[in-house]
């Protein structure tokens, strides 16, 4: 019986290590133009630390959306990023750009911008992703093999 009670004393321990873990400040969106181009700064990021980032842009009238995707592979961490992405190719006008997940449920963040440059294909130019600034532990007691790599 003391040996049960031991392993759930070390399992509660070990959850109140994984969820005391540092999360990723709240998220930064900062949009800005130059000719052609928007570019977007989403600083404080959180993003599976393996996954590449995928992004894509849809766009309808004067409405940007760029859509921040992971697709596989998966690591169980998780990492705090400053990402730079800029598009090209966008028509004359003010703008209305929004940031979104690949799911496009969860809005990191908007802004205005006034293109001034071309016409022509919208591309979607280099990503940057940055370092892990604050890496984030898995939120369950499944930490307990992360413990043990």
């Amino acid at each position: 019986m003391r040996a049960g009670f031991g392993l759930f004393l070390a399992i509660l321990l070990l959850d109140s290590v994984a969820a005391a873990q540092p999360a990723c400040p709240p998220d930064s969106v900062t949009v800005t133009a130059a000719g052609d181009t928007i570019t977007v700064r989403h600083d404080n990021a959180e993003r599976n630390c393996c996954s590449p980032l995928a992004i894509t842009v849809q766009t309808q009238g004067f409405v940007v959306d760029f859509i921040e995707g992971e697709p596989e592979p998966w690591c169980r961490c998780t990492c705090c990023f400053h990402m730079l992405y800029a598009a090209s190719g966008f028509a004359p006008g003010h703008y209305w750009v929004r940031v979104w997940d690949e799911a496009q449920s969860v809005l990191f963040g908007e802004d205005e911008v006034d293109v001034v440059g071309g016409s022509g294909a919208i591309t979607v130019g280099a990503l940057d992703r940055g370092e892990c600034t604050v890496s984030v532990g898995p939120q369950s007691w499944s930490a307990v093999r992360v413990l043990y790599r």
